[in-house]
């Protein structure tokens, strides 16, 4: 099969985080499958302001927020509440006293309420410009005190006609979607065509609902929002 790879899995992801990924699913699956990195956004620093005044902790809900404020910020002593696993190790890896809610914006929310229990400060969201969840509104309705920064945006890119060509082809095609962002830009970039051998896998029903399922071979939603899980649900149907 090296020669001739059975399924070909398309990573829409921004380039640096599908080129991590590309490596895990290789390592995964190895000569089973081929992988076309075809990024549907690229990430863009935006110049923030910071304030750190009376923050408790600061709020990270991807690694997109982490890299941009460890390259604006020198602060490294506030500690902060991470919604998953990688976020929280790639703040530690530039220095942050991190800890992780091991899951998606609502156990972050569930961390965040817990932490700020009788204290008197606030939290500090560092964010991208587009977010799946409001959680400055939510947590601010809750009755804590929230500031928030936007320290990146998502820029949107086009598929090439050779990712299109492979989409709508006659090969298995597993196509994983890592935020509603980029299932929504999925759709408007495949707007017109009919991929039947393609399954999409969603990180969550949030960005499956974006999806059009009549598009696709089908759409399947990962159990837990992390790429390994996702990794999984390639597994129990290759």
């Amino acid at each position: 099969m090296a020669g001739n790879p059975d399924i070909t899995i398309i990573l829409t992801r921004p380039k640096a985080q599908a080129d991590v990924y590309a490596r895990q699913l290789k390592a995964e699956f190895g000569d089973a499958i081929e992988v076309i990195i075809a990024p549907l956004l690229t990430i863009r620093q935006v110049a923030a302001e910071f304030e750190p005044g009376n923050v408790s902790y600061l709020m990270f809900t991807s690694i997109n927020a982490v890299e941009s404020f460890a390259a604006q910020f020198e602060r490294r002593d506030i500690p902060c509440l991470c919604v998953g696993n990688r976020t929280a190790e790639t703040a530690r890896s530039h220095g942050l006293l991190a800890e992780s809610a091991d899951g998606a914006a609502d156990d972050l929310l569930r961390l965040a309420k817990s932490r700020m229990s009788g204290k008197s400060g606030h939290l500090h969201y560092m964010r991208g410009r587009q977010v799946a969840s409001d959680l400055t509104t939510i947590l601010s309705q809750s009755g804590f005190t929230i500031h928030q920064s936007i320290v990146y945006e998502q820029v949107g890119i086009s598929l090439s006609d050779q990712t299109k060509s492979a989409l709508t082809g006659d090969k298995r095609i597993f196509v994983p979607l890592f935020s509603p962002l980029t299932a929504r830009r999925l759709m408007t970039e495949t707007t017109g065509l009919v991929m039947p051998n393609a399954t999409a896998i969603a990180i969550s029903d949030n960005a499956a609902k974006l999806l059009e399922p009549s598009r696709f071979s089908s759409v399947r939603v990962a159990r837990q929002p992390t790429a390994e899980s996702i990794t999984e649900e390639i597994a129990a149907i290759i």
